[in-house]
């Protein structure tokens, strides 16, 4: 089932802007603001996009020196 937002305290300035935009897409303020929203909330945050690549990818630890690092890139490269 389909649900109402409500937002407070939004500037003239900003809905006057929303308002021409929806005039000029010839849809409502209402359709307007949905299809402006919809994309945003399909969008990963990037907090969701850092837990998602930890949940497949463990953490890379590399050991401290120039050659340790270097061959630890390599063994990855060549498994």
């Amino acid at each position: 089932m389909a649900k109402t937002l409500q937002i407070r305290n939004v500037p003239d300035s900003v809905h006057r802007t929303f308002k021409m935009r929806a005039a000029a897409a010839g849809m409502s303020l209402s359709d307007y603001l949905l299809s402006e929203l919809k994309p945003m909330a399909e969008r990963k945050t990037v907090a969701e996009v850092g837990e998602w690549m930890r949940s497949r990818h463990p953490p890379l630890v590399i050991p401290e020196g120039e050659e340790t690092i270097v061959e630890s890139i390599r063994r990855m490269r060549d498994a």
